[in-house]
């Protein structure tokens, strides 16, 4: 198996156990290296120690490949995204707010929001 498919069945698996998460996936072919971005409505302990985990499982297996996590705070990004998952409950703040905007909800707290203001 190829390393690029064994993140991606890894990554399934990571976003059923982290439904609130979102995984992409990017393969460096210049530098060598697997890049895992990791996002989350809310990252708990076990998530820790499943990076931990999964990074020992990856470079036995392949130790001759490289792989970097990714945060959403990381000063790096992905430039060209070879795969991505989302989790069950996963949120992006981006698709929250386009849903205020289309939203009547939206509409009414501007209504209050200019009579009490």
């Amino acid at each position: 198996m190829k390393a690029s498919e064994y993140i991606f069945s890894e990554a399934k698996s990571f976003v059923k156990n982290f439904p609130e998460t979102r995984v992409r996936y990017e393969h460096d072919f210049v530098a060598h290296t697997h890049f895992v971005e990791i996002i989350s409505n809310h990252l708990e302990n076990k998530y820790l120690q499943w990076e931990s985990d999964f990074f020992d499982r990856f470079i036995a297996q392949y130790p001759d490949e490289n792989i970097c996590f990714l945060s959403n705070d990381a000063i790096v990004g992905l430039d060209k995204v070879d795969f991505e998952l989302h989790g069950a409950e996963f949120i992006e703040i981006g698709s929250v707010q386009e849903f205020f905007k289309q939203s009547k909800l939206k509409k009414n707290v501007r209504r209050h929001e200019k009579v009490f203001c």
